[in-house]
């Protein structure tokens, strides 16, 4: 039985390396505790033959397991992280090593002090929400037929209390008026030293599309005018598995029509979005998601002037706007500021 279920394991990895051969000590059957790169090699492999979770979910899921563990077991190699070193000792380390980091952004005054510790709650709860589903029930079942020994403390690692990260909807803060009004600015010069940032910048801002996960697969094809509206009319499943319609916002596609051309917007330039993070940082912005901060930004600037439905239908959130209402209850309140009283 175990020989079937290494060779069943092997033919997963196998597909999902493109036909290399696996060597034999990767899946060594009994193992005292398997190693964490080993579970990510069968966990993708598991993705793309079964198509679930989708290939980009997949990713995403890996990356913040990845970036847990740097800021939980630092100094220690990837390669070396076994999956017996997550357990409640991970996580209480974790918690720390997040609110510091996020601390370290918000040490000007007590403002910037609490919206950092928000943050730390929020995004800090997410990744490891994220990360905590590679090791979700189905698949410590697919580890076990690949022969992986996953320890009994995956357990209370995956299910252990956050005492530190609570994860609550926070109140969104948008930056300051002066560095939005910068950004845009040094945006749109990039138009001619570097016209595909400049593209994915506008295509980001314009209709609401995640960017390595999304934003890279957008076809000039899929751009359709509608009643003289444009529109991204896909044939792209993003987060979710819902197929992307979107239309876009004015200003966006006044700069990004007159381009117009053949094949991929972004022209499968895959280093596009490191170069905008890069920029962005440069400018000021010290989140953690530098592109997908722009992307909350776009969203509550339409639940502002146009309502939390419009916002998350926008942003394609599947809860109708529940979270946003939390999320951005300042903002949807500066709507009832500016109603006219019959007086």
């Amino acid at each position: 039985m175990a020989a079937v279920a290494v060779e069943r394991a092997k033919a997963k990895i196998s597909a999902w390396r493109g036909g290399d051969v696996v060597k034999q000590d990767a899946l060594r059957v009994k193992r005292v505790s398997a190693r964490l790169v080993e579970c990510v090699e069968v966990y993708e492999a598991n993705a793309r033959s079964s198509g679930r979770p989708a290939p980009a979910t997949a990713r995403r899921v890996i990356n913040c397991l990845k970036w847990c563990c740097r800021l939980a077991l630092p100094g220690r190699a990837w390669e070396s992280m076994l999956s017996s070193d997550l357990d409640k000792g991970w996580l209480r380390a974790y918690e720390a090593a997040v609110v510091e980091h996020y601390l370290e952004s918000g040490k000007q005054n007590e403002q910037a002090r609490k919206q950092a510790l928000a943050k730390a709650a929020t995004s800090g709860a997410s990744m490891l929400n994220q990360a905590r589903s590679l090791f979700r029930g189905a698949m410590l079942e697919v580890y076990e037929e690949a022969g992986l020994k996953v320890p009994e403390t995956i357990h209370e690692w995956r299910k252990g209390r956050r005492e530190a990260l609570q994860g609550k909807a926070s109140d969104y803060m948008r930056p300051s008026d002066a560095l939005i009004a910068e950004t845009f600015a040094a945006m749109d010069g990039l138009r001619a030293s570097d016209p595909v940032a400049f593209k994915a910048w506008w295509l980001v801002v314009g209709t609401g599309l995640r960017g390595r996960s999304e934003a890279t697969a957008a076809e000039w094809s899929w751009w359709q005018v509608v009643d003289g509206v444009p529109w991204l009319v896909t044939e792209f499943r993003g987060k979710g598995g819902e197929r992307i319609t979107v239309p876009v916002l004015a200003q966006a596609a006044e700069r990004l029509g007159p381009l117009r051309a053949d094949g991929l917007i972004l022209e499968g330039d895959a280093g596009v979005f490191n170069r905008l993070s890069a920029a962005m940082r440069g400018l000021g912005w010290e989140t953690q998601k530098t592109v997908h901060e722009v992307r909350k930004f776009i969203g509550s600037k339409i639940a502002e002037q146009g309502g939390v439905l419009a916002a998350a239908q926008f942003l394609r959130h599947k809860d109708g706007g529940v979270i946003l209402m939390k999320h951005y209850a300042r903002y949807l309140n500066l709507r009832a500021v500016k109603i006219t009283l019959p007086v």
